[in-house]
């Protein structure tokens, strides 16, 4: 999964992809950062959703520490395991962006259901939740 995270990281967004991919683009800004969910790709039974934070904050580094995935609608769901968390950079500086790829099983959806992603900041207290995220 980390080999494959990684895989993803390193893919130019605006070139042509390897893997299937599904366009989602969905942004959200909380606790001072920007996030955008861009690319869902689904590969043998996985789900590896990529997203971009963009630190807004001034002054204070940003530090992941993990995700949550939630699937159905729009209620807090049914959790879902995250298998794995890939960032480009260990903490996020201010004023900078930086694309994270969460890994998770493939969830069976029912119809009009969405999957919620939340993000949690290590030590701290910004985090970020993207609700309604039609995979």
């Amino acid at each position: 999964m980390q080999q494959i995270s990684a895989l993803i990281l390193a893919q130019d967004l605006k070139q042509p992809q390897v893997f299937e991919r599904h366009s989602i683009h969905r942004p959200d800004r909380q606790s001072e950062l920007l996030v955008n969910a861009w690319w869902v790709y689904r590969v043998f039974g996985q789900t590896y959703l990529l997203l971009t934070v963009e630190n807004r904050s001034a002054s204070k580094p940003w530090v992941l520490e993990r995700a949550e995935v939630r699937v159905g609608g729009k209620g807090q769901g049914n959790e879902i395991e995250v298998l794995a968390v890939k960032t480009e950079h260990p903490a996020l500086p201010p004023t900078e962006r930086q694309r994270v790829v969460v890994v998770f099983p493939t969830p069976e959806q029912q119809v009009h259901e969405t999957v919620n992603v939340s993000l949690f900041e290590k030590d701290g207290k910004r985090h970020v939740k993207l609700t309604g995220i039609d995979l």
